[in-house]
């Protein structure tokens, strides 16, 4: 081979490993799931709710123009934002917001605090996505109502933003929910299941583990935050007694800038009262 051919050679495998590492950081992958269940309210049959997760101020063409148009194709019910829409590299929110304003065209959006709310710019963009029309969940709950029922979300703020005790935090609010006959929570760490099956959460959108970052053939995640190296709750529908949690790989990066077999994710979960049709 000559000296020509190797540059040759070599050029195309540089651009064909950059075109995949490109496409694993931003090609946009759905994940739909159906939760059945006796407890949901009948009238929330096949209610959508579309998950977003850990952005992390990653864009998805111009002005989010693809993220938008697969989000608008969904067509859900329910936009829900468990935490880590920014990160420390964040400097302005204008992107943010604007995309906080498309979402509300789209659905009702709620959301909930990931550890990435905790730095500088977090409660403003928090302050600003309500003054959009985004309900911020800290610690509380509301009742959402659809087709003659009610069904219960709440949502707890992440741990560094909590004035007390996490876990104490959580054992309040499950506390004063008890009585609803079917609770979703929002809650950005996953680590914390166990906790939340010992409160009976029927539901829970939680994030923060971004798929275990390299995802390897029937191993799973390789490492997340607050879990260590292969992860026991890194991606998709957990259980845990009658608890069911959705873990979102989430749509960004933070810390480690590569994914690899774990492309970013948008989830859908369509809800299903065990006894309709």
């Amino acid at each position: 081979m000559t000296k020509g051919k190797k540059w040759f050679m070599a050029g195309v495998l540089i651009l064909s490993l950059s075109a995949f590492l490109y496409g694993e950081n931003h090609r946009l992958t759905v994940t739909a799931v159906l939760v059945e269940d006796e407890k949901i309210p009948a009238g929330f049959g096949g209610y959508r709710i579309l998950q977003l997760s850990d952005l992390h101020g990653q864009t998805f063409g111009k002005d989010q123009t693809r993220l938008l148009a697969k989000i608008q194709k969904l067509d859900p019910h329910l936009i829900v934002i468990t935490g880590d829409f920014l990160d420390q590299k964040t400097t302005d929110l204008r992107a943010l917001e604007d995309l906080t304003g498309d979402l509300l065209e789209v659905a009702p959006v709620y959301v909930v605090s990931g550890n990435h709310e905790g730095g500088p710019l977090g409660e403003k963009l928090l302050q600003r996505m309500e003054k959009l029309g985004a309900r911020v969940l800290r610690n509380e709950a509301v009742l959402l109502t659809h087709a003659g029922d009610e069904l219960l979300l709440a949502g707890l703020s992440d741990p560094v933003l909590q004035i007390g005790d996490f876990q104490e935090a959580l054992k309040t609010l499950s506390q004063e929910t008890a009585e609803a006959p079917y609770r979703i929570l929002l809650a950005h760490r996953p680590e914390y299941l166990p906790d939340y099956a010992e409160a009976s959460w029927n539901l829970v959108f939680s994030g923060h583990a971004h798929g275990g970052q390299f995802r390897l053939p029937g191993i799973g995640g390789l490492v997340a935050p607050g879990q260590g190296f292969f992860p026991p709750w890194d991606a998709g529908l957990q259980e845990a007694g009658d608890t069911l949690m959705m873990v979102s790989r989430g749509l960004g990066n933070s810390i480690i800038p590569q994914r690899l077999g774990n492309p970013p994710e948008l989830v859908l979960v369509t809800l299903r009262h065990l006894s309709a049709p």
